[in-house]
């Protein structure tokens, strides 16, 4: 799973991930991708279903955080596949958001895709990333 690294968000271990209903995101590579002007590891995982997971740590306005993309190739994964998802992600009592893309798209082109952003702090509504609080 995830190990908290003093500094940083968690750091991602390249390695299968069971979800708790049971199915295995398989571990498929970690692609090097430059957003934002920095360069990213985004490591990629395929679930039996067709479930694709990213998780990468990104640089963001309030530090570096985890980001786990998820998707299927034909619809939105449901609440249920984003609950395992961050359970098998994030550790226990990190707060998560689940994002929807922006109305427009998401900005990789994938109307399927939904974002878990870690949240630090107890205030998630000033760490959602595009989020502006009053």
């Amino acid at each position: 799973m995830l190990r908290v690294d003093e500094g940083t968000a968690v750091s991602i271990r390249p390695v299968d991930h069971g979800l708790g209903d049971g199915r295995m995101l398989s571990y498929r590579g970690t692609r090097q991708r430059l957003i934002d002007g920095a360069v990213v590891r985004q490591h990629h995982y395929v679930g039996p279903d067709g479930l694709v997971a990213v998780a990468a740590i990104e640089a963001t306005p309030n530090g570096r955080l985890l980001r786990v993309r998820v998707s299927y190739p034909g619809h939105a994964p449901s609440w249920r596949d984003l609950q395992e998802v961050s359970d098998a992600f994030f550790p226990p009592g990190r707060g998560v958001i689940a994002r929807d893309p922006h109305p427009d798209g998401d900005r990789n082109g994938h109307k399927h895709c939904r974002h878990l952003w870690e949240v630090p702090g107890d205030r998630p509504d000033r760490y959602i990333p595009g989020h502006r609080s009053a």
